[in-house]
């Protein structure tokens, strides 16, 4: 597997920023587990700074543009830290997994063998390794 490139780290912080709107409101954990994931991947924090604000992009279509299976597999490992952050799964959170899942075409994640904090160190690793 290849290494994360800087383009695919932003699609991941980009994902993990939409994930955390899905239920409408970004709580503590979830904001802090994104400035983790932007300071591991050595991404300016200031090209992040507001992370309330909806994204432009639809995140189904960039995902797409992600260069290999590792970001690919990074990509959805790391919604599903944001999503569990909060220790509130929901419907909608669970519907833009499966969506993205989908349409990557890399596996999904399988939510009873990760508890979450195996699942962020996991995030953690790969994005600094990256």
């Amino acid at each position: 597997m290849g290494i994360i490139s800087a383009s695919d780290l932003r699609i991941i912080v980009k994902g993990a920023i939409q994930m955390a709107q899905q239920d409408h409101k970004i709580v503590s954990a979830e904001e802090g587990l994104i400035r983790k994931i932007i300071k591991a991947g050595k991404i300016d924090p200031k090209e992040f700074a507001d992370i309330n604000s909806p994204l432009k992009e639809d995140i189904a279509d960039l995902c797409q543009q992600l260069s290999d299976s590792r970001a690919k597999k990074v990509f959805l490992l790391t919604l599903f830290a944001v999503a569990y952050a909060d220790k509130d799964f929901n419907e909608s959170e669970q519907e833009l997994l499966d969506k993205l899942s989908k349409k990557l075409g890399v596996g999904k994640v399988k939510m009873d063998e990760h508890t979450m904090e195996a699942c962020e160190k996991e995030v953690m690793k790969l994005i600094a390794n990256g």
